[in-house]
């Protein structure tokens, strides 16, 4: 039995106009599964969790945006036999871009009725606000979740606008311009494996399970959802100007020859920073944290792709 997990507000409400398409798709190549749609924020979670609770094979797969992912990963309770499939529809679709799921809904449909499976790595995160939340592509704390926070705001008109024009993954770039002249940089004292180190007049730090963030940026290039490692990027002590000629990189991967920005391996990070700052997972905002604790998950992800 194939489970879908749908969200019909994913990428503005689009994908509620497309879902009769989409399952006269599903209908012509799968015999039996049945359809849940989300109704708030968190039903994803608390579907799959009583979904996947009893102790036998589940195929379970998201159908929505990077947020929809993310809550699907969360509600899994036993990783042992639960099986993940993906369909992108959303703004981001960054877990697709960086497990090699092709992006186009039907296509990532064929991928999951072949059959071929794969394991990724989970990470999880603690912030000192209370929220705790496994990600299966990436975390942020500081600009990046300040563009995020302010994503998520904005969601109502901009957002509506930029899928309407089929430019959803360009809201990241203009609202990383417009916040560029605002951000309030940080000092921050990063704990990896034992190791401490301390940056001053840091931009963010995120960490990485596959390269991509923000729509295709290409965060940390040599991030792979197999490793059994957890990446993070820090940028630090990098003028305003400096930052703004640094994005066009990020797209490549080449900003991580900079001066300025520094790569890390691990597997337990503590992060402190000087002020509560805003914190993502999976484009998400969580709220605002002074101290964050990530961790490398030994829970894998059995996904088709």
């Amino acid at each position: 039995m194939y489970h879908f997990i749908v969200n019909p507000v994913a990428k503005g409400g689009k994908l509620k106009k497309e879902w009769p398409r989409l399952e006269k798709l599903i209908e012509s190549k799968i015999n039996a599964y049945k359809v849940h749609f989300t109704e708030y924020h968190g039903h994803a979670t608390e579907i799959v969790s009583n979904l996947t609770v009893v102790n036998e094979e589940i195929t379970i797969i998201a159908v929505g945006g990077d947020g929809t992912m993310n809550e699907v990963l969360n509600g899994i309770v036993n990783f042992d036999t639960t099986r993940v499939g993906y369909i992108p529809f959303g703004s981001g679709m960054d877990f697709a871009r960086g497990n090699g799921i092709p992006l186009k809904p039907e296509k990532a449909l064929n991928t999951i009725i072949q059959g071929k499976l794969k394991r990724i790595k989970t990470s999880k995160v603690t912030g000192d606000n209370g929220v705790e939340r496994r990600f299966a592509s990436n975390c942020g704390m500081g600009f990046d979740a300040e563009v995020s926070s302010a994503a998520s705001i904005e969601k109502t008109s901009l957002k509506k606008l930029f899928n309407k024009l089929n430019l959803g993954t360009l809201i990241y770039v203009y609202l990383v311009l417009k916040h560029l002249l605002t951000f309030n940089r940080l000092a921050i004292e990063v704990v990896q494996d034992g190791h401490q180190r301390k940056y001053n007049n840091a931009w963010f730090i995120t960490f990485s399970n596959n390269p991509y963030v923000g729509g295709g940026m290409m965060m940390n290039p040599k991030a792979n959802p197999s490793e059994k490692i957890l990446d993070a990027t820090v940028a630090f002590d990098l003028s305003r100007g400096q930052i703004l000629r640094l994005l066009p990189t990020i797209f490549k991967g080449t900003h991580i020859n900079h001066q300025g920005v520094e790569l890390l391996k691990g597997n337990n990070y503590q992060v402190n920073s000087n002020r509560p700052v805003e914190v993502h997972v999976d484009g998400e905002v969580i709220g605002q944290c002074t101290t964050l604790s990530v961790q490398l998950q030994k829970e894998e992800i059995l996904i088709f792709a």
